[in-house]
């Protein structure tokens, strides 16, 4: 009974410190100033705090996460990565956490990442975290030296290392245990790296299979949602509600999308986003969830 005390314990704390961080202190840290235009590339069930566009390409349904999307009330962009609908230099400030370890076109986002945003941030699980905790919906080792980052892809069949111990470990409810091991190496985790102007990196060599992989990710059996997850996810949309009215910028929407196939600038009106160069029409919802993934014939 004492162990179980001390477990849940501590399991509670690590939650709360956990989102007591992301709340008031790590997005800080990002040198993000005042009214700057901020995107969360790949943002997921943990979108920044402080962005005021969510870009993503699934909305739903994704096994690769361990809970489902979180609607901040931020701006939504449903897009494919390497063609984002946004002007070059739309972005001041980038965001993509836990997302470039999953793109097999990999090459493309990063250019799109570059040519939309002025400058940017970008972490991802390194190749020492992804050889002992090999994901298998993770398609990339990543390396960062002199600046530089560094991707070799990985060759099917997927190593697993000493991988399958701790990823039954994180899907328990003992992934506190994890967490706070990964939080004290940090630095040989993650990759963190910051950006200006130009994103440095060199692809080594792809990874052996271009299909996705979502099927085979060990998420599939968490998506159910808990208690604790419930409520993580509404101070997520309170706080980020918050920090976006006293930091973030008012933007016009209309003035910093594009059209994804031909560049041109877009009017927005009650039903549809319309190109005025070409005339494609993509669908939105309430002028703040916008879909460029399909076109409207």
């Amino acid at each position: 009974m004492k162990n179980e005390i001390i477990r849940w314990y501590s399991f509670f704390l690590y939650s709360f410190k956990t989102i007591f961080c992301y709340v008031f202190i790590d997005w800080r840290k990002l040198g993000i100033k005042k009214n700057e235009i901020v995107a969360d590339f790949g943002s997921g069930s943990r979108p920044l705090p402080r962005a005021n566009i969510i870009v993503d390409k699934f909305l739903e349904g994704l096994s690769e996460r361990p809970t489902d999307f979180v609607d901040n009330g931020a701006y939504i962009v449903q897009c494919d990565f390497s063609k984002m609908p946004f002007k070059d230099s739309a972005i001041d400030f980038s965001y993509s956490s836990h997302t470039v370890e999953h793109l097999y076109n990999l090459n493309e986002a990063l250019k799109e990442m570059e040519r939309v945003s002025k400058r940017g941030f970008i972490t991802c699980p390194s190749a020492f975290r992804e050889q002992i905790m090999a994901h298998k919906m993770h398609l990339w080792f990543v390396e960062e030296n002199c600046g530089k980052i560094y991707f070799k892809g990985k060759q099917k069949p997927y190593p697993e290392f000493i991988g399958n111990y701790f990823d039954k470990l994180i899907a328990s409810s003992k992934s506190y245990i994890w967490h706070n091991f990964e939080r004290s190496l940090e630095n040989e985790m993650f990759i963190n790296y910051f950006w200006k102007d130009t994103i440095k990196y060199e692809i080594i060599q792809n990874p052996s299979d271009k299909s996705k992989v979502e099927k085979e990710s060990e998420f599939e059996s968490c998506n159910k949602k808990s208690v604790l997850v419930d409520i993580r996810e509404k101070m997520i949309i309170f706080s980020s509600k918050l920090i976006r009215y006293f930091s973030g910028s008012k933007i016009n929407i209309e003035e910093i999308l594009c059209c994804p196939e031909c560049w041109g600038g877009v009017l927005i009106d009650n039903k549809f986003v319309t190109c005025k160069k070409c005339g494609r029409k993509f669908k939105h919802k309430n002028r703040r969830i916008f879909y460029f993934l399909d076109e409207i014939v």
